[in-house]
């Protein structure tokens, strides 16, 4: 394809989208390197993975601190340190943060494939966010 052909069909990509809303929001979600990229897509969900903070913890800090972001986000890093110390707290109480806290119904959400060789797109249509337990 030839730089003006591209181009030409890139222009026809960017006309054909519809306005985005304000209100939407989209999201990266990592598939670890591809290894869940067909379960999410053949399930329809995804997921991130830091268990070992549950969905209790994180609506327990909320309920305490009344939602207020940055109490919850201290006390989740705290709780990041002690679950995993070997990794970065801050960028985990981020990560649990904003999965449960931020993606909404309605936003977007952008999952690659291993080597992000092949996207997929998807709209959240819900946002329970079961309880798992081993």
């Amino acid at each position: 394809m030839t730089p003006s052909a591209f181009l030409s069909e890139i222009d026809k990509l960017i006309a054909s989208i519809k306005e985005v809303p304000e209100n939407r929001a989209y999201w990266l979600v990592r598939t670890q390197s591809g290894r869940f990229y067909d379960a999410f897509r053949k399930h329809g969900f995804v997921a991130i993975e830091h268990e070992k903070i549950s969905l209790f913890e994180f609506n327990r800090l909320q309920e305490k601190h009344k939602q207020d972001k940055k109490l919850v986000m201290k006390e989740l890093k705290e709780l990041a340190t002690a679950k995993y110390p070997d990794d970065q707290p801050g960028i985990i109480a981020g990560q649990v943060y904003k999965f449960i806290a931020e993606i909404k119904k309605g936003d977007i959400v952008i999952i690659p494939a291993e080597n992000s060789s092949v996207i997929s797109v998807g709209e959240v249509t819900s946002t329970v966010i079961p309880e798992l337990t081993a």
